[in-house]
């Protein structure tokens, strides 16, 4: 049965409330698709289903166990459920309502290029504050991840480029560890291009970037699994 959709209920449980025979069902019919939040009202949904079904089938007489694998054998094969699910996900992700936060995305994924090579001009040209070249050394990669994120879609195409802005977010999130010790270990005050910034600004100002660029590149993951070699981020190739 393919016909489940995810509901929208405020008593949303998650999957730590299921039972083991229904989660390790739920999961393998889950288990493609990206998205969090559909991939968890999905899961309650069938599971919500599965019980219903099974608690039927011993109400007609049947034994736990017997119940429990008629509900399975009737639900069907999870592999092509999963692949049913994942195909209805994605064509849930370019009806309109969805196109409208997709190019929303766009905004502040400019905006946190922007950060990016903001931050690695600012460490560059004012690498001697610090006492040591390696600031200079941070600057220029953030510097090149930045242009990665704005160039790359545009001479490659965004199907080419998925693998490459999304991993640059990631590599862009580990590189905020070593800002955040450095800040956290010398305290500061620093002067940056004038100011003087504190140890705990520029620890919470990576920690931000840190944070941002996690949730990019998990967007980003969901995009490409919806969109790639069928989709651009704004609909139709």
């Amino acid at each position: 049965m393919g016909d489940i959709h995810p509901g929208h209920g405020p008593n949303f449980r998650g999957c730590t409330g299921m039972k083991p025979w229904v989660e390790h069902f739920v999961h393998a019919c889950v288990a493609e698709i990206p998205d969090l939040v559909y991939g968890r009202r999905l899961s309650r949904e069938l599971a919500d289903h599965l019980e219903s079904l099974a608690s039927d089938l011993e109400r007609q007489g049947l034994s736990s166990d017997e119940a429990r694998q008629r509900a399975l054998e009737h639900m069907g094969d999870p592999g092509a459920l999963s692949t049913v699910y994942l195909e209805q996900w994605r064509q849930r992700m370019n009806t309109p309502r969805h196109r409208i936060p997709r190019v929303l995305f766009l905004i502040p994924f400019l905006c946190y290029a922007a950060a990016m090579l903001g931050f690695g001009v600012l460490y560059i040209i004012n690498t001697h504050n610090f006492g040591k070249p390696h600031p200079g050394y941070w600057g220029i990669v953030s510097v090149l991840l930045a242009l990665v994120l704005v160039t790359a879609p545009v001479i490659a195409g965004l199907p080419c480029s998925w693998n490459l802005i999304k991993y640059s977010c990631w590599i862009y999130a580990a590189m905020q560890v070593l800002p955040i010790l450095c800040w956290m270990a010398l305290g500061g005050p620093f002067e940056v291009s004038g100011m003087m910034v504190s140890g705990a600004a520029g620890t919470l100002s990576h920690s931000v970037l840190a944070v941002w660029s996690v949730m990019n590149g998990y967007q980003l993951g969901c995009y490409q699994k919806a969109f790639s070699n069928r989709f651009s981020i704004l609909g139709h190739c």
